[in-house]
């Protein structure tokens, strides 16, 4: 049985028609979602049923200390780690000025962001062209379910192919089978490739 009381339709989630347009910082779309039922479908014309528009844009300077304390945030819910403040700070203020280290774009409600991700690039000597992979992927609690990830990844992943990148990737742990879902519906599938690393303490 769908969730609240219809005046209109019932159609299946997902956010609304893009617009697109370009700024001086880059490609902005506009998206527009409706709450959704935990059946998986949207009920349009609920009555008392808010409307939520949100901005998709590339991040700025401007945008630091929010995606500091999403990034804090991630940390703990997803690894149970306190992130260094000072660390992470350095880390995302470097991406902000230097594209060379990756680009951050962020979703935003109003004048409130309400999530994010990060790509960092990848040169595949294979295939001759860039892979940008995607992460530092964070959706305010609040505006879960909202289809503020999928008009993310559709903005990054359209903004990608017009600059001639070849494809995306992004890593998951192994037991967040709800990101592993979100992935493999929005057209990504799982790489027969095991991922091994070795860091080193800064001097």
């Amino acid at each position: 049985m769908p969730c609240g009381k219809p005046v209109l339709l019932l159609r299946f989630c997902g956010s609304g028609p893009a617009v697109s347009r370009e700024t001086p910082h880059g490609r902005v779309s506009r998206h527009t979602s409706r709450p959704k039922c935990p059946y998986g479908y949207q009920i349009t014309g609920l009555r008392g049923g808010d409307q939520m528009s949100f901005e998709i844009r590339p991040a700025t300077p401007d945008d630091r200390d929010r995606i500091v304390l999403f990034n804090q945030a991630l940390a703990r819910e997803t690894e149970g780690r306190m992130l260094d403040r000072d660390v992470l700070t350095a880390g995302v203020s470097r991406i902000l000025a230097d594209p060379v280290h990756g680009q951050y774009f962020v979703a935003e409600d109003g004048d409130e962001i309400v999530g994010q991700l990060a790509v960092t690039r990848e040169w595949s000597d294979w295939r001759n062209g860039d892979i940008w992979w995607i992460q530092s992927v964070y959706i305010a609690k609040e505006h879960r379910r909202r289809g503020v990830y999928q008009a993310l990844h559709g903005h990054v992943r359209e903004v990608a192919r017009a600059a001639g990148v070849i494809g995306l990737r992004l890593y998951v742990e192994r037991d967040n089978e709800g990101a592993q879902d979100t992935y493999a519906a929005l057209g990504m599938h799982r790489s027969p490739y095991v991922m091994y690393e070795e860091f080193w303490p800064k001097s």
